[in-house]
């Protein structure tokens, strides 16, 4: 598959939203685990659950910035290649 600008734009926005929300995310953990340390199941359940949520961004996060990297590599060959082609053409 040919890297699209629109691939490109479109994987570094959804970078930019999960690593938003995994800053959210970490700031709302914090708050959490600043409260006491009482064995209330709510706290608890909201912990467990902001948890969950980080793992869940964090995954996605480095999902995308793998895809990202893939298709900034492939863009930078494709622009190798037709550098070399104009080139070809130059001399002939």
């Amino acid at each position: 598959m040919v890297p699209t600008t629109m691939s490109l734009s479109h994987l570094k926005g959804m970078r930019t939203r999960y690593s938003n929300l995994l800053a959210r995310e970490l700031e709302k953990t914090k708050l959490l685990l600043a409260e006491p340390k009482e064995e209330d199941p709510a706290i608890q359940s909201k912990i467990t659950n902001s948890l969950r949520k980080l793992k869940e961004y964090l995954s996605k996060l480095e999902e995308i910035c793998e895809k990202l990297a893939i298709v900034v590599e492939a863009s930078k060959l494709d622009e190798e290649e037709t550098n070399v082609q104009l080139e070809e053409e130059e001399k002939t």
